[in-house]
């Protein structure tokens, strides 16, 4: 999934350099559950070190771009 990829890689990216922030707003679902995955990795406790609150359609959200459903 190249939105979840892009949510990890962001997110890694994020975290490891420049402020630290205390709560992120993730858009959509997909960029959120990769941003997990990051923040996971690095030993980021959460809702410790960092709030996160995602919003997004997730029935849309599971239709890759050529229409196929994943579930």
């Amino acid at each position: 999934m190249m939105i979840e990829r892009f949510g990890y890689e962001s997110m890694k990216t994020l975290w490891t350099r420049g402020p630290r922030r205390d709560g992120l707003f993730i858009f959509p679902h997909t960029a959120a559950r990769g941003s997990l995955m990051a923040l996971l990795e690095l030993g980021v406790n959460i809702p410790s070190d960092l709030k996160l609150v995602a919003h997004g359609n997730i029935e849309r959200e599971k239709r890759s771009e050529r229409g196929r459903i994943f579930e």
